[in-house]
């Protein structure tokens, strides 16, 4: 097979011929010049330049050579305003931290250790919280979104609370008593909690032991199914949310149960008709 040697690439078409010149006098060259300043360069680059007149000129839409130029290339108006971005100061910042520290928070009580988080009440929202902001102050121009991002980004520890229906009944008095200054409540209360720690821990030993192979021990536990309507039939003297919540999934007539640590549920009947006192069915 004949083998065709590539074509020489021409790298210059000028009119002076540089392709004349071999590689080692463009290196010199190159170097000579670069290893000069700035200043010995311009003179030399000027030494060579030649000022001549325009041969050929491109006619677009104009009568005179000298109207090339383009001489308006947008149509400006002026801005009405719309769309410009509303520049918010501190002041609006502290207007905004005042406005959501004017409102009541608590903190969780059902948790034995210190917690830096605090909760508004359930019935407030961020949006609640920023219509009540513009019925206060009517005339600001602080949107719901800046409004939104202040309460993020500053108060990252505050939240709303969910409403509580399964809450400890002792827990709620104990703590209603600490706030009343009642002496050695909040002993028991810290003694209440510790207790709950105990059995939880007690509980998830024995979970654990139960989902092990070949295990002897089997964990049930057995939850009153919620009814699907939530309303409920059963009516008495329910004095805390606690037993208020649990009596009224008694008339669904079941009960859920299930092992821990298996996926096969099951359920059967309760017989909480006939253990609950008459007195409550109204």
């Amino acid at each position: 097979m004949k083998k065709i040697p590539p074509k020489d690439k021409v790298s210059c078409k000028c009119y002076y011929q540089c392709k004349a010149l071999s590689p080692e006098v463009k290196t010199t060259l190159f170097r000579q010049f670069y290893e000069t300043d700035e200043a010995t360069q311009g003179t030399f680059l000027m030494g060579i330049l030649q000022v001549g007149n325009i041969r050929r000129r491109r006619h677009g839409s104009y009568d005179h050579p000298e109207n090339s130029k383009r001489q308006v290339s947008v149509y400006y108006t002026v801005p009405n305003g719309s769309g410009k971005h509303v520049q918010y100061t501190e002041e609006h910042s502290h207007l905004i931290h005042e406005h959501i520290n004017s409102f009541p928070r608590s903190e969780s009580h059902y948790c034995r250790k210190k917690s830096t988080k605090e909760y508004l009440s359930p019935d407030l929202n961020i949006n609640r919280l920023y219509r009540a902001f513009i019925q206060k102050y009517p005339n600001t121009n602080i949107s719901s979104k800046h409004y939104r991002k202040i309460f993020k980004k500053d108060f990252p520890h505050l939240s709303f609370k969910h409403p509580r229906q399964d809450t400890c009944k002792t827990c709620d008095l104990l703590n209603c008593k600490v706030k009343s200054g009642e002496n050695g409540a909040k002993m028991k209360l810290e003694l209440h909690h510790r207790k709950v720690e105990s059995a939880l821990s007690y509980m998830k030993h024995d979970h654990t032991i139960s989902q092990q192979v070949n295990s002897e021990t089997c964990t049930i536990f057995i939850d009153l199914q919620q009814k699907e309507d939530g309303t409920p039939k059963l009516h008495g003297p329910l004095s805390t949310p606690s037993t208020g919540f649990v009596a009224k999934q008694c008339p669904t007539a079941e009960v859920k149960d299930s092992k821990i640590g298996t996926h096969s549920p099951f359920s059967f009947l309760c017989f909480g008709f006939h253990f609950i006192p008459t007195s409550w069915s109204g």
